[in-house]
């Protein structure tokens, strides 16, 4: 188990990350893709599958969408050149996703 206050490279996307065990929360940015996989890895390697904050990691990652990549694909496909609402939209649908994982997976696996 890793100590409170651990920082977890994520390798190739080249960002950190903070797991802090003992509130069991998960700190990170809105990652791409593949960070987000860099991270969740890491996680895993440290923790264990079936630690608390891996089963977070695991449910924020199945919850949440890369939104700036999301707008910049299917924006520019169809030629939207103002996006208004839609980035605010994107990252309150990512921090909702977010806190609603870190409740359910409180409520279904336990933890405090």
């Amino acid at each position: 188990m890793a100590p409170a206050g651990t920082v977890i490279n994520g390798g190739t996307a080249n960002f950190n990350a903070t797991a802090t065990t003992a509130s069991g929360t998960l700190s990170s940015g809105n990652l791409s893709g593949s960070g987000t996989l860099a991270l969740l890895s890491d996680l895993v390697k440290q923790l264990g599958p079936d630690h608390l904050i891996v089963r977070m990691a695991g449910t924020i990652y199945g919850s949440t969408e890369t939104t700036f990549y999301v707008i910049a694909v299917y924006f520019g496909a169809v030629g939207v050149k103002r996006t208004r609402h839609a980035v605010p939209a994107g990252l309150i649908a990512d921090a909702v996703g977010v806190a609603a994982s870190v409740v359910i997976c409180r409520l279904v696996f336990g933890g405090g």
